[in-house]
This record gives structure tokens, C-alpha cells and sequence, in this order.
């Protein structure tokens, strides 16, 4: 095998390389039923013993799941206008999930999930849950290794785990909610998902 074959290989192994995994992390056939980097799952209540019956209405939730308030959105002073740029888009992506999240919070049906007229409530969690999923995913930002970077990145972690901690105990809810109906509340989630597919992006990073 000469130069020029060995290396049209090689090119061909990338190309397949990058195809798979752009498939596989980037391009969802259906909605997960949660966000995958959810991490935090509030104590169980007192009550969590006792067995729910299929045709009885949630448990009553608390009037407030935040836990405190979230991290700093000030942008550093002096830094350099690409992390500026940086910044700028974290805190407006935050903004809007902090948004979607308090909305889901306000308007979490507590209603019989068989009742259909309940159903109608349940999908707008479930636009809500996506919209999350897409502002998520417009929100990648290449690492870097300056301190610049470094500093950027630990604000990012800062907010992403405030994030996923509210929005674990809001899956936590809804899950005691369609505890026994999981199919259908999945199925919820596929409809809104199919309703307003959004598009696949990929990114090329640079050092910074």
C-alpha cells in the first residue's frame, strides 16, 4: 500500500468516525423522559411508604422547589472580549431555563392523570421539558486552557448544577405523578418532541 492509499484510508475511518458519533450524541430519534445530566434527587417524604394507589390524584407537592438562589451572572471585569462573548451566552441561555423551569414549577398539574382533561395540562409540561432540551443543546461551549477558560468553566459547572438540581426535583414530581402510567406520560413527551423536532449541531473547537 503506498502513501496516497494509506492515507485515503485513514480518511475514510474519520469520516465513519465522525458520522457515528454525530448520530449517536447529537441527533435523538425520540425525547429522553429527562434530561440526562440530572443528577440531584431530593430525600424521599415521610410518607414515601405508603403504596399510591393507580387511580388516585399525586401527593401534594411543596410550594417552592428552589434550593436558594443561583450563581453569580456577572460577567468578570476585564477579560477578554471571546470570553466576554462566552459569558454573554451562558447567562441568556440560563435566564431562559431558570424561566422554563419557574413556569414548570407554577403550573405542575396536580390533577388525576386519568382524567383526560388532565392530559391537556400534562402536555404543556412536556413542551415546557422540551424547550429545556432545546436550549440545552444550543449550549455547548468548547473547553479551553487558559485561565480564562478555566475560570468560565467553573461558572458553567456553578449554574449547571444549580439547574439540575431544580430540575431533578421537578422530574422527581412528575414521576410520583405518573407513577404506574409511565408509557403515557412517555409517550406525552414523544408527541411534543415530534410536534417541534429541532436540528442537529456540531461544532469545531478551537484552544482558547
Amino acid at each position: 500500500m503506498n502513501e496516497a492509499d494509506r492515507r485515503a484510508v485513514l480518511a475514510r475511518r474519520a469520516a465513519f468516525v465522525s458520522a457515528a458519533l454525530a448520530t449517536l450524541g447529537c441527533s435523538p430519534a425520540r425525547p429522553e423522559p429527562r434530561e440526562p445530566e440530572v443528577v440531584a434527587v431530593p430525600p424521599a417524604p415521610e410518607d414515601a411508604g405508603t403504596t399510591a394507589q393507580a387511580d388516585a390524584a399525586p401527593p401534594p407537592r411543596s410550594p417552592s422547589t428552589k434550593p436558594g438562589e443561583p450563581p453569580s451572572m456577572d460577567v468578570p471585569a476585564g477579560v477578554s472580549e471571546t470570553a466576554q462573548k462566552r459569558y454573554t451566552h451562558l447567562f441568556e441561555s440560563m435566564r431562559a431555563l431558570y424561566d422554563t423551569v419557574d413556569k414548570i414549577e407554577e403550573a405542575l398539574p396536580s390533577c388525576n392523570v386519568q382524567d383526560a382533561a388532565c392530559e391537556a395540562r400534562w402536555r404543556d409540561v412536556a413542551d415546557q421539558l422540551l424547550e429545556i432540551r432545546k436550549t440545552r443543546s444550543f449550549m455547548y461551549f468548547c473547553p479551553g486552557t487558559s485561565d480564562e477558560a478555566r475560570q468560565f468553566a467553573e461558572a458553567q459547572k456553578a449554574h449547571e448544577e444549580y439547574f439540575n438540581g431544580r430540575l431533578g426535583k421537578v422530574n422527581t414530581q412528575i414521576d410520583a405523578a405518573w407513577s404506574g402510567h409511565e408509557e403515557r406520560w412517555k409517550k406525552l413527551q414523544e408527541d411534543a418532541y415530534q410536534a417541534k423536532p429541532f436540528p442537529c449541531l456540531s461544532f469545531a473547537c478551537q484552544d482558547w
